[in-house]
């Protein structure tokens, strides 16, 4: 991993976006709590590599469906206790790395067919979390999932998104994510 980083500084990069990935831990019969570890010892290297040194890469930090154990976000009746969950996941991320990561992005693709979250249930999700966010680090940017493209689909998940959004509040979010593909065609 050190030689990675060490290429990576030569090359003069200055951010890294890192996910975080959760780990099953096995539960006792029956389907218990949400339970997963993180690998903490992994991610304490990697961001020593890359938070050291002058200039150090700075991190965007990943936070999606590989946090947790299963993909319960998918099904419309365990979202709000998934939710909840991922916000505790989320909580506990950024209290341990606040000193290390500034920046965290909530979810990847909300709008791709195969990470879909229905626009409201994102933005109960991104509002919930970059407040857990903010309440531990004031200073952190928050960074919405990256939309899958800048076509016309994604620009209707985005207004629905924004149209979820409690309206007497802050927009949740810092930055906006949008993943530009090649070919992709902008379409507003």
């Amino acid at each position: 991993m050190a030689g990675h980083v060490a290429r990576l500084k030569k090359s003069q990069v200055h951010w890294a976006r890192i996910e975080f990935q959760g780990h099953p831990r096995p539960l006792p019969a029956g389907r218990g709590a949400r339970l997963a570890y993180f690998d903490l010892k992994h991610y304490d290297i990697l961001l020593g590599l890359l938070c050291a040194g002058n200039p150090p890469i700075a991190v965007l930090a990943l936070l999606d469906y590989a946090l947790g154990p299963d993909d319960s976000w998918r099904r419309p009746e365990e979202r709000a206790l998934y939710r909840t969950t991922f916000v505790a996941w989320a909580d506990l991320l950024v209290r341990y790395y606040q000193d290390r990561v500034h920046a965290w992005e909530v979810w990847n693709e909300p709008d791709h067919v195969r990470t879909a979250l229905p626009p409201t249930e994102f933005a109960r999700l991104l509002s919930a979390t970059a407040e857990a966010l903010k309440a531990v680090d004031p200073t952190a940017w928050v960074v919405s999932g990256g939309l899958s493209s800048i076509g016309a689909g994604a620009n209707a998940y985005l207004r629905q998104t924004l149209a979820a959004l409690d309206p007497t509040r802050p927009a949740p979010f810092d930055a906006l994510g949008i993943h530009l593909y090649p070919g992709a065609e902008p379409r507003v």
